[in-house]
Formats: structure tokens, C-alpha cells, sequence
């Protein structure tokens, strides 16, 4: 295969590879393992272009009831120049109101008890008004995590004085917040074909930040999860799962 077509095919799979379920894919795999033509195309090296396309159809059709999990082309915006979101600049009333709507609101969210005994990670019932369990489990999903320490970071940053910065235990929870971002940005491995291109202003070639993504609709997640709030709760309480 062409280098060219290679390039083009790491660019807009392999960014939406990264977050294919395992399961699928595995038993996607299986399948066109006995099939005659496709082993064909593993001898051939034909499969990252034509196997991939049916294991996209494959992944749609096993995904099609989880509405909430859905993939975008999004155009990243640079940062630089007339290139700026709401969510920079020094902290302001508008964009820490930003910040806090993407991970504050739904940051916890209930699922049910079947629900949660699919989970590999085992998690806590949540309790009702009267310490028992209300019959619901509590979950969050990571990236809201991840967003929290970044919006922590954002604010150290600019000279926000969340904490006494003698406080011990303020600095590890810092310094948590950059070892989640890091295992994150490890673990999705973003690879996204970054392109360079002339600067005049600077009579010098610059990587380019605006380029194509395919992406998780993050609306779509944060969405699911504001329609599943685990709400107010003591969180003293101590229920043991049955």
C-alpha cells in the first residue's frame, strides 16, 4: 500500500480505532478469520483499507440502540490568534461558568443495580433519606474527572488561590490532577495527523493546532449523564452491597 494512502488511513481510522469496544472487535476478528476472503486480504495487506470499512458497518449495527455514544469530525480551534473559546482566558464569572457546566453538573451520575453488576469495577449503592439504599448505584464517568483537574490547573495557572499553597494535601491533589491528564492523554493516544504549514508573520514553518478530528460527541455523554444526576446524598453513610 502507498505511503500516501497509509497516512490517509491512519488519520481518519485510527483516531476512531482508539474507542472501538474491544469486545467487538475481538469478535469481529473471529469472524472474517473464517472467511475465506478476507484472509485473502490479511495476506494481501489489504485489510487496514477494506476490512476496517466492515468492521465500522460491524461496530454501528452492535451500537445502534447506544444513542449516547456517537462520533463527530470536529475542527480543533488553535488557541492562537482570533482562534479563542469561552473556556480561556483569566477566570471569569462567564468562563468558570463554562468550566463547571462540562464536568460540575454531571460529575455523578446513578445507574441501576443490573446496570452496575456488568461493571468490572465493583462501586457503592446510593443511600435514600433514610440511610438505606435507594436502589441505585453511583458512577461517574472519567472524562468529567479529567476535566475537574484541568479546570483546577486552569486556575492555579492564572493565580486563582484555591488553596493555602503550604497546604500539603492541596499539592498532591494538584499534582494527582497532572498525573490523571497525563494517563489520559496516554491512554486515548490521540494520533491525529498534525500538519505544518508556512507562517508569514513569522517567515518560518509552524505546526498547525486547527486540524481534523474525529471525535466522541462530548454534548451527546454529557447529555446521558445529566439525565442520570445521583443528586444530594450523605456520603457518611456506609452501606454494605448485599
Amino acid at each position: 500500500m502507498q505511503f500516501s494512502r497509509l497516512v490517509r488511513f491512519f488519520a481518519s481510522e485510527w483516531t476512531i480505532e482508539r474507542d472501538l469496544r474491544s469486545k467487538h472487535r475481538d469478535i469481529f476478528e473471529a469472524r472474517i478469520s473464517q472467511n475465506s476472503i478476507f484472509q485473502s486480504c490479511y495476506k494481501e495487506d489489504v485489510y487496514p483499507w477494506v476490512a476496517k470499512v466492515f468492521l465500522r458497518i460491524w461496530l454501528i449495527t452492535q451500537d445502534g440502540n447506544n444513542t449516547h455514544l456517537r462520533y463527530k469530525n470536529v475542527v480543533f480551534n488553535s488557541g492562537w490568534g482570533d482562534q479563542k473559546s469561552i473556556y480561556m482566558g483569566p477566570p471569569s464569572e462567564e468562563n468558570n461558568k463554562a468550566w463547571d457546566d462540562v464536568h460540575v453538573a454531571p460529575a455523578m451520575v446513578k445507574i441501576s443495580a443490573s446496570d452496575a453488576a456488568k461493571l468490572v469495577n465493583k462501586t457503592v449503592p446510593i443511600p435514600d433519606g433514610s440511610g438505606y439504599s435507594s436502589g441505585y448505584y453511583l458512577i461517574g464517568l472519567d472524562v468529567f474527572h479529567q476535566l475537574h483537574c484541568l479546570d483546577m490547573l486552569r486556575k492555579v495557572l492564572w493565580g486563582v488561590d484555591m488553596h493555602n499553597p503550604n497546604d500539603e494535601e492541596a499539592m498532591h491533589h494538584l499534582d494527582h490532577c497532572i498525573e490523571m491528564i497525563r494517563q489520559s492523554l496516554m491512554c486515548s493516544a490521540d494520533i491525529t495527523v498534525d500538519v505544518w504549514a508556512w507562517n508569514e508573520e513569522k517567515q518560518m514553518v509552524t505546526v498547525r493546532a486547527d486540524n481534523m478530528h474525529t471525535c466522541r460527541d462530548f454534548e451527546a455523554i454529557r447529555q446521558w449523564a445529566l439525565e442520570r444526576p445521583a443528586g444530594q446524598f450523605d456520603r457518611t453513610i456506609h452501606l454494605v452491597d448485599s
